[in-house]
């Protein structure tokens, strides 16, 4: 039920869900395309006995593609470097000032900065590090960790609830407005992806700073003035 807590939902005690670094709640709306989706997908596999996927379709991954990602990424055991210290501990601490609500006490609709949560980000960046094959977290792989728990965060929240300010940069803002002008395509075109997002109110600095940061973690391509989306 969208009104109650992830605990009262699962039906687990908080101090066990906050083991998982991150909790994601899913909400089954209904949407006309993603609806339309699953009904041909159901249908085609009731018919066919097999996935539309064996059909070898555009721009899908074939599971031992994916078993032999995965394998290859678990061979590597990322550190993190003396040089991102205080960055993590500026974070931290900007974090723990912004979970603070009137009266100086936590806001519970908050991302609250405690020692477990900065462990999280610090697995969840490791985590990063490996999908990229390498031995070292960097600086980008910090911020998408500390993004997703606050994602994480959001998503618990109730529907009807406003998006607290502080728990969405400016860096996650833009990113879901492209991900929304990407919606229902793989790609577009840079100018017209620019001149979108700053009619919405966004900067070029703002937006060549989103476009560089999920370059680098592969969400997406940039090449011929082209936007591409990777996962």
């Amino acid at each position: 039920m969208t009104k109650r807590s992830p605990e009262e939902n699962i039906n687990l005690p908080a101090a066990l869900l906050s083991r998982f670094d991150l909790l994601f709640v899913l909400v089954d709306r209904p949407d006309r395309r993603n609806d339309e989706a699953l009904a041909r997908h159901i249908t085609y596999v009731h018919q066919h006995k097999k996935s539309p996927q064996d059909e070898n379709q555009e721009g899908t991954i074939s599971s031992d593609v994916l078993r032999a990602f995965i394998t290859r990424a678990r061979t590597f055991s990322p550190v993190v470097p003396s040089n991102l210290t205080e960055t993590i501990v500026s974070e931290y601490v900007q974090m723990r000032q912004f979970s603070l609500g009137e009266g100086d006490r936590y806001d519970s609709r908050k991302l609250i900065g405690t020692p477990r949560v900065l462990l999280s980000i610090l697995r969840v960046a490791q985590a990063l590090a490996r999908l990229r094959f390498s031995n070292e977290v960097s600086a980008p792989d910090v911020k998408e960790a500390i993004r997703l728990m606050k994602e994480a965060k959001n998503s618990t929240l109730p529907l009807d609830e406003t998006m607290i300010p502080e728990d969405q940069d400016v860096t996650s803002r833009v990113y879901r407005a492209i991900r929304k002008l990407l919606r229902g395509t793989e790609e577009i075109g840079l100018a017209d992806l620019k001149q979108s997002l700053v009619g919405q109110g966004h900067t070029m600095d703002q937006i060549d700073h989103t476009l560089e940061t999920y370059a680098v973690q592969d969400i997406w391509t940039i090449s011929n003035e082209v936007l591409s989306l990777n996962v």
